[in-house]
């Protein structure tokens, strides 16, 4: 629709037929996919924190033979921080996370709570050793400035284009 036609046109702006992109809230794949026609001979890191949402991600990708997309499950955010991931049942790419310190307040939501490790995404890319990154799309549900938080070696050294879609909603309420 509009709203993926707009931001794909966005995104081909920015990426290349050879590189290096991180797609953070991957959720089922959409953005990742894209990002991959577009860079075909580069590669996408697509991290999604869900389970659930990680094996739709795991099979799209898959049935469509991808081989330039990595895929790993991870809550990206600050480093050596805890977070509750609530689960949206009914929209699921649309599940927010929160300070473990907050996320009673929020039960009156209906989601389904998680208590995960975050992972940063500079530790990420050491993991994965990454030479280069040319862009990143973080899409998150309020945790973006928790994602950048733990990406500041990686945005000082690569410099990457970052596509950042956030909820004013989500950042008023799980974020602060």
């Amino acid at each position: 629709g509009r709203y993926h036609d707009y931001t794909f046109n966005v995104f081909s702006q920015f990426v290349t037929e050879d590189s290096i992109c991180i797609d953070v809230g991957a959720n089922i794949g959409v953005t990742a996919i894209a990002l991959a026609l577009l860079a075909p001979r580069g590669s996408v890191l697509a991290i999604e924190a869900d389970a659930r949402n990680f094996d739709f991600l795991r099979r799209n990708v898959s049935a469509n033979g991808f081989k330039n997309i990595v895929m790993v499950n991870f809550l990206v955010g600050a480093p050596g921080t805890k977070k509750v991931y609530l689960f949206n049942k009914i929209e699921p790419g649309s599940s927010p996370s929160i300070s473990v310190e907050r996320a009673g307040a929020h039960h009156k939501y209906g989601l389904e709570e998680k208590h995960m490790q975050c992972v940063s995404l500079d530790a990420i890319i050491a993991n994965h050793h990454l030479d280069r990154l040319d862009f990143i799309k973080i899409d998150v549900e309020g945790g973006e400035l928790d994602v950048l938080a733990g990406a500041e070696q990686a945005l000082a050294r690569f410099q990457p284009t970052v596509v950042m879609e956030f909820s004013a909603h989500c950042l008023m309420n799980f974020a602060r």
